[in-house]
């Protein structure tokens, strides 16, 4: 019996490089025997609705786009059984570095149809899962900003203006941050709870995360000035965040984080709310086709 094999295609990832490598892709899973559909997302939230409309037999979820489409798929997934292949051609793609997937098209189809399976951990809170890092502050407050400046597909570039307004005038506030039940800071300024290393490019923030371990990373940052946070993030641009004197780094469970003031956080770059929320991890549920090489 065929397997049935459905492509995910975000034709805003890579600058619209994806709309050139269709043809391609198709072609290599139906000579390979697969059952092929695919399905072209055209807004926000259109790889999400595209999952949930999904029956129990489709075997594979390839997903052609960045990390904010993997996002959308793992938050509309019903059925855990379903595995997901990357084609990362994306901005950041953060996972797939995460998990030494090609970047070349053709060898990471090749990476699908081998079928090696990694189950990989998610955070939940109410607003949905997420599979990379949330971040509550002022890395939340400029992903909110350029969300409300953004049309179409986003680049590198296109942080410089909330990042440079955010620097300057952003006023840092007193976070309360719980892991497991026990009162860890309660004058944090930033707070990261991650599933993986990367933040995003070659910035780390999490270090020492494994997205499969049970637990959160949880990076628990106080600010005493602006020169401060400038040394933080270039610490975190040279992966020694963890090591910093205003920094707890702590693992868990469960990650309380709460606020006198509105303070927003983001879950895998996308604005999701504000605090106060919790964090859970969901461990080893979403699986993810993965190099045979990988050691992890």
């Amino acid at each position: 019996m065929q397997k049935k094999l459905l492509i995910i295609l975000n034709p805003l990832a890579g600058k619209g490089i994806s709309k050139k490598l269709i043809n391609r892709t198709l072609k290599f899973f139906k000579d390979r025997g697969y059952m092929v559909d695919f399905y072209e997302t055209k807004d926000q939230g259109d790889a999400r609705k595209a999952v949930q409309r999904l029956n129990n037999d489709c075997h594979i979820i390839v997903i052609m786009g960045g990390d904010g489409t993997i996002n959308e798929v793992l938050n509309g997934l019903r059925n855990w059984k379903t595995r997901l292949g990357i084609i990362p051609i994306g901005t950041a793609n953060v996972l797939a570095k995460e998990l030494k997937i090609p970047f070349d098209v053709m060898s990471a189809c090749e990476v699908i149809t081998q079928e090696n399976e990694l189950k990989l951990d998610l955070g939940k809170n109410e607003k949905g899962y997420f599979v990379l890092i949330a971040g509550v502050g002022l890395d939340a407050t400029i992903v909110k900003d350029l969300s409300i400046r953004r049309n179409g597909n986003i680049s590198y570039a296109s942080y410089t203006i909330p990042i440079i307004k955010n620097l300057l005038g952003y006023k840092y506030p007193k976070l309360s941050v719980k892991v497991d039940g026990k009162l860890i800071e309660n004058n944090a300024g930033l707070v990261f709870v991650g599933n993986t290393k990367s933040y995003g490019g070659p910035i780390e923030v999490t270090s020492y995360a494994k997205a499969n371990d049970g637990t959160f990373d949880v990076c628990i940052v106080k600010i005493k000035s602006r020169l401060s946070i400038l040394i933080l993030m270039w610490n975190a641009l040279m992966r020694t965040l963890p090591e910093s004197k205003d920094v707890k780094y702590i693992k868990g469970k469960i990650v309380s984080i709460t606020s006198d003031l509105r303070v927003p956080y983001q879950m895998d770059g996308d604005f999701a709310g504000y605090v106060p929320t919790i964090f859970e991890i969901i461990p080893n549920v979403a699986p993810i086709l993965v190099p045979k090489t990988i050691l992890y």
